[in-house]
C-alpha cells in the first residue's frame, strides 16, 4: 500500500486573485466567505468592524485592510501598493494538487485485479531502484522527489501478481522558453515522463501502452505530456507507437542528441471551456 500524504498547509495572511490561482477549488463562488476568511487571518472577527475593510477589485483581487483610514488613503484601484501578499501555495503543494487527480484517476479506472488481468497501480519514487527498474534503464538515478509514479501489476492465471512496469511523471514550468500553451488556472506548462521501464519478458504485450495511459489524467487537467529520450533505439521504438508523436530533436551538453515525443492517445482538455486542443 502506498500512503499519499497531503503536505501540511501553513496559515498565511493573504490576498486572493480570483481565477488566477491554482488552488484545491477550481471555481471560487463564495466571495463573502473568502473575504471573511481574509479578515479572520488579520485577527478581525466582523467584516462590518470599523477597524477593517475588504472587497474585490475590478481585476479580481480579493483584499482586506486593517484600518478604514487606510482604505480612504488607498482606493481599491490602487490597492496593489498595499494589498497583502498573493495567495500562493508552495510549488510542492501545487504539485500535490496537480498529481492528486491523476492518482484518483488511476484508482477509479483500474480497480480490479482478477486472474489474467493487467492494471495500473499507484507507486512511489523509491520503487524505481527497489523494483529493479533502474537495471533496465540507461539513467540509473531515481525520478524527482515529487514525481507521480505508477506500476503495472500483472496477475497470472493462478492469481499470483507481479509488478512488471514503472512510470514516473513530473511537472514542468512555469516559464518554459517558447511555451505559450499553458492551461488557464495552471501554474505548470506541461507534464513530462521522467522514467518509463518495462521489465524483460513483458515487452510487446501492452505494458508500455498501459503505463503511458497515465498521461490521460494530465490531459484532463489541460496539461500536455511529453517524453524525452537520448537513446536512438528508444527513439525508434517511440516512432512506432501510435500513442506518441515525434516533436523535435534537441542538442544537449557536448552536442548530445535528444528526442522529444508527445503523448497523443487522448485529447488535451481546456478546463475553462471544456474544449480540446491538439
Amino acid at each position: 500500500a502506498v500512503e499519499w500524504r497531503q503536505p501540511q498547509l501553513e496559515r498565511r495572511k493573504v490576498a486572493f486573485r480570483v481565477g488566477r490561482h491554482v488552488f484545491p477549488y477550481r471555481d471560487v463562488v463564495d466571495l463573502p466567505g473568502w473575504r471573511n476568511n481574509l479578515l479572520k487571518s488579520l485577527d478581525l472577527e466582523e467584516p462590518s468592524s470599523n477597524e477593517a475593510a475588504a472587497g474585490v477589485t475590478n481585476s479580481g483581487v480579493l483584499w482586506a485592510l486593517r484600518s478604514r483610514q487606510a482604505e480612504e488613503i488607498c482606493a481599491p484601484s490602487r490597492v496593489a501598493a498595499i494589498k497583502l501578499p498573493p495567495c500562493v501555495l508552495s510549488v510542492v503543494e501545487q504539485m500535490f494538487h496537480c498529481h492528486a487527480p491523476a492518482r484518483d484517476w488511476v484508482c477509479c479506472t483500474w480497480s480490479s485485479n482478477h486472474a489474467g488481468s493487467m492494471r495500473l497501480v499507484p507507486s512511489s519514487t523509491d520503487r524505481f531502484i527497489a523494483g529493479g527498474y533502474c537495471d533496465q534503464h540507461y539513467v540509473k538515478a531515481g525520478p524527482s522527489t515529487h514525481a507521480n509514479c505508477c506500476e503495472v501489476e500483472v496477475v497470472d492465471d493462478s492469481g499470483r501478481s507481479r509488478l512488471v512496469g514503472f512510470i514516473a511523471i513530473g511537472l514542468i514550468g512555469p516559464g518554459t522558453p517558447g511555451w505559450q500553451l499553458r492551461a488557464p488556472g495552471q501554474l505548470f506548462d506541461f507534464a513530462e515522463v521522467e522514467r518509463l521501464v518495462v521489465l524483460p519478458g513483458f515487452q510487446g504485450v501492452g505494458v508500455k501502452e498501459l503505463l503511458l495511459s497515465l498521461a490521460e489524467a494530465y490531459h484532463l487537467q489541460g496539461l500536455p505530456c511529453r517524453i524525452r529520450t537520448a537513446s536512438p533505439r528508444v527513439h525508434q521504438l517511440f516512432l512506432r507507437s501510435r500513442l506518441l508523436a515525434f516533436g523535435k530533436e534537441t542538442k544537449g551538453r557536448a552536442g548530445k542528441r535528444g528526442f522529444v515525443h508527445w503523448y497523443v492517445g487522448s485529447p488535451v482538455v481546456q478546463q475553462a471551456e471544456r474544449m480540446t486542443f491538439s
